[in-house]
């Protein structure tokens, strides 16, 4: 049951809040001018580049921008950027293409026909990773973390864990580890009501 209570409601949620989200599909950074190598844009142009990328829900411009802002990571900390930190999280996650994965294991979800494992095949891990890694840089650093930030992160913790031990068969989820409950944690943080949203299970 634990297991149901960890996958159904994390899922659930991040596909709620997913649901929620405006997502633009057209050129918006050609519109603004982006027609250069981002690596090579200065600080403020690379963080701007970031911005528009998360607004407009491109996976592809989301990851560029992510992968630009490692030089402007390593040369600060999350308790001294908490929202280039942010950012650089919330761009991990969306280039990753967590949200597209979680609204479709809600649908399969609702017509009891999910295959988690098979549905988390599309996405990026590594991606994921870094969003925890940045994450527990934020947590650690006692700095403001938004409720959706909170749970996309629980989500993709959940994901990064099952991808590690080889897949769902071989998580001990009577006794689970410190990643999982990190990952009830933050889904607690983010305002989730586990019990009832999972009908008191």
């Amino acid at each position: 049951m634990k297991k149901y209570v960890l996958i159904g409601s994390l899922l659930a949620v991040l596909a709620l809040l997913g649901g929620c989200q405006q997502v633009f599909t057209y050129s918006v950074f050609e519109e603004l001018g982006w027609q250069r190598d981002v690596s090579t844009l200065p600080p403020e142009q690379k963080i701007a580049y970031g911005e528009s990328a998360l607004a407009s829900g491109d996976t592809t411009a989301m990851e560029e921008a992510y992968n630009a802002l490692g030089d402007l990571l390593a040369a600060t900390t999350a308790a001294d950027d908490p929202e280039l930190y942010t950012l650089a999280a919330e761009l991990a996650i969306g280039a990753s293409g967590l949200m597209d994965t979680l609204t479709g294991a809600l649908a399969a979800l609702e017509e009891e026909t999910v295959d988690i494992e098979a549905l988390f095949e599309a996405l990026d891990t590594d991606l994921l990773s870094d969003a925890v890694d940045l994450v527990e840089a934020l947590d650690a650093a006692e700095a403001d973390i938004s409720p959706d930030l909170y749970v996309n992160a629980a989500a993709a913790l959940l994901i990064v864990t099952v991808d590690e031990a080889g897949g769902f068969e071989n998580i001990d989820w009577e006794n689970p580890s410190t990643d999982l409950e990190q990952a009830v944690d933050w889904a607690l943080e983010g305002g989730v009501d586990l019990e009832a949203l999972m009908g008191g299970l």
